[in-house]
């Protein structure tokens, strides 16, 4: 049986070269791996090298890379500093969708993310403001990682308008912004931005049915409510949504404030924080959701916000 190969950054293998005390692979052009093992002492300035000469990636073993993930997500576990963490929570967030999408969804995969997300949502819930957060870690994360703690970060605020909040449905929910697109690479996203929906892969189409579909696989424990959730995420409340089309009369209240949430954090991406009209921006969302749940959810958002109608 051939060994299962799990592609590193460079940059992140150079931010954590401690923890590569193992043998690793470079790629060569036809396709050979070629084995090296150095102790740890020597490997960052091994890995720098590696990119000066224009090398993006190492590659190791299955069994050495959830080692590795391991000890980092341990690490992570007593560090107070949140944006030193943010670094690390997205340096693994990144393997795991590179895993993910070289080897197809696993449950050893799956039970990382989950665990990751609880750490995460544990420093999200330190982040003062909206703002702040934008200021501090919009050019910090990559565009994945940012959108999901932007997200959660949303849906955190707006639940809490409800008597029925807890920390643990926060981490249902923030398992939902992690995983939501997690079968969509770079080069996906790109193509949907840029051609109208009937120009898109039945994979790109198809997705929250896709990942809901996985999740009920692998994921035995993972709440109906968290899949329903990831299944209704790209519909709209006129029904000009996808993959379904469905209208508002078919969602559950936690399925309009991740909608509502994921388009308050799509906007916020490419502007700056201290200068938004925000204002605009949920009186807008307000006009596209005034029946059924999508009217509570906006209201949510208004009142996260401590805006007035």
């Amino acid at each position: 049986m051939e060994p299962l190969y799990v592609p590193i950054n460079i940059d992140v293998a150079i931010r954590y070269h401690r923890f590569f005390d193992v043998r690793f692979f470079i790629k060569k052009r036809m396709g050979d791996m070629i084995s090296i093992h150095q102790k740890a002492i020597f490997l960052e300035k091994t890995f720098k090298s590696y990119k000066a000469k224009g090398l993006r990636e190492i590659w190791l073993l299955n069994e050495d890379y959830h080692r590795i993930v391991g000890e980092l997500r341990h690490s992570l576990e007593t560090k107070k500093d949140f944006r030193a963490a943010f670094h690390d929570i997205n340096s693994i967030y990144s393997l795991s969708r590179n895993i993910l999408l070289e080897h197809g969804f696993n449950k050893k995969v799956l039970e990382e993310s989950r665990s990751l997300n609880i750490i995460a949502i544990k420093h999200i819930l330190e982040v003062p403001d909206l703002a702040s957060l934008m200021v501090n870690f919009k050019k910090e994360n990559d565009a994945f990682f940012f959108r999901y703690i932007m997200q959660s970060y949303i849906i955190n605020s707006m639940i809490k308008t409800f008597p029925w909040y807890s920390e643990q449905l926060m981490i249902k929910m923030g398992e939902a912004c992690m995983l939501c697109d997690i079968t969509l690479s770079e080069s996906d996203f790109d193509h949907m931005e840029r051609f109208p929906m009937d120009k898109w892969t039945k994979k790109q189409l198809h997705h929250p049915i896709e990942v809901a579909e996985m999740l009920r696989k692998y994921g035995k424990d993972i709440s109906p409510d968290v899949i329903k959730v990831i299944e209704q995420h790209h519909e709209k409340p006129d029904g000009t949504g996808y993959p379904s089309g469905l209208t508002h009369s078919h969602f559950t209240l936690l399925s309009s404030i991740f909608q509502i949430s994921a388009e308050v954090a799509r906007k916020l991406e490419n502007v700056d924080a201290r200068t938004f009209d925000m204002d605009f921006l949920v009186q807008e969302i307000y006009q596209n959701n005034q029946k059924g749940v999508c009217r509570n959810a906006s209201m949510a958002l208004f009142s996260s916000l401590g805006l007035q109608l």
